[in-house]
């Protein structure tokens, strides 16, 4: 009787330990894959987000959006003590259109509704003093970028 190559498996332990890594990895490599999706549709963008880097999305966009918002809501910011938000609003400023965008859309989902503001209405309504000139910066370039 001729020997199959499952008869060879089941005849080694050392197939069968072989196996077990190969399912864990196929496991592992499908379950990676499919957490790779971005958070963003590229056809929504600018410039297609030809000009976000790899990845950028997923390290940087929410911490950005959170300091942003601390920014503008936490009372102890509204003291007219404008440095962080003069820092995070530079930031924003610093950007390409693209960043910006996923910035200004993801904002507006995690706190347009729960705050009742808007990106471009909270960085107009915030009280600068003699530093406003980034502020004026950043909500023309929302406005720009078709924000409401």
């Amino acid at each position: 009787m001729k020997k199959t190559a499952f008869d060879f498996v089941k005849s080694n332990p050392i197939a069968w330990i072989a196996l077990f890594f190969a399912g864990v990895f196929g496991i592992y490599y499908l379950g990676r894959k499919s957490n790779s999706t971005q958070e963003y549709d590229v056809r929504n963008l600018p410039n297609s987000g030809q000009t976000v880097p790899v990845g950028w999305a997923e390290r940087e966009a929410s911490g950005l959006v959170d300091d942003m918002h601390n920014a503008l809501s936490i009372f102890w910011y509204e003291i007219k003590w404008t440095g962080p938000k003069i820092l995070v609003m530079t930031r924003w400023y610093t950007l390409t259109d693209d960043q910006v965008t996923i910035l200004g859309n993801l904002y507006n989902s995690r706190y347009g509704e729960k705050d009742g503001v808007t990106i471009v209405e909270g960085v107009e309504k915030q009280s600068m003093g003699f530093s406003d000139d980034i502020q004026n910066k950043l909500a023309k370039r929302l406005r720009a970028l078709n924000f409401k």
